[in-house]
C-alpha cells in the first residue's frame, strides 16, 4: 500500500522516524515504487545507541543509515 501511495503522490522528500523499524518499511516502499525521492531518517537514541537484537537487525540498521541522504 505504501509503495502505491508513493507512486501516486511522487513526494520530493520522505522522512521517517526510527531507523530500523519505520525507515525500513519506507525504504522498501521506495524501492518497490521505483520513485526518485530524497529520504532522511530521524534517530531517537535507542535505534543507534543500543544495538538491536538479533545481530542481523544491527546490519540492517547500518545499511538503512547509509542509504539516507
Amino acid at each position: 500500500k505504501l509503495s502505491k501511495i508513493f507512486r501516486d503522490i511522487k513526494p520530493d522528500m520522505i522522512n521517517a522516524h526510527y531507523s530500523y523499524s519505520m525507515w525500513l518499511l519506507a525504504l522498501l516502499a521506495i524501492k518497490m515504487s521505483k520513485i526518485e525521492s530524497s529520504f532522511s531518517v530521524v534517530c531517537h537514541g535507542d535505534d543507534i545507541l543500543i544495538p538491536p537484537k538479533p545481530y542481523i537487525l544491527n546490519k540492517i540498521n547500518k545499511y538503512i543509515l547509509n542509504q539516507a541522504d
